[in-house]
């Protein structure tokens, strides 16, 4: 079984994230994740609505190991994975 760098399983059908937002000089709307390939989802993970830096803890599923991120604005991020499901 081959593992990515961060060491969970390819083919990781869902995550148990730790998501952290830094926004880059301004206001920080909302960050969403989802499974890669899917339609990006209505709904929020981190809606901080300020300039603070956010954290959240969310199950983001997976497509082939994959999730998608949009941030609403410009923000450096940074996930951890504390599970997957296979």
């Amino acid at each position: 079984m081959s593992s990515s760098t961060c060491g969970a399983p390819e083919g990781a059908v869902a995550y148990s994230l730790t998501m952290n937002a830094f926004p880059s000089g301004g206001y920080l709307s909302y960050l969403t994740a989802w499974a890669t390939g899917a339609p990006q989802p209505a709904t929020s993970n981190l809606t901080p609505g300020n300039a603070s830096v956010a954290s959240n803890a969310a199950l983001v599923g997976a497509n082939g190991g994959s999730i998608s991120v949009y941030v609403s604005n410009t923000s450096d991020v940074s996930f951890g994975i504390n599970g997957y499901f296979k």
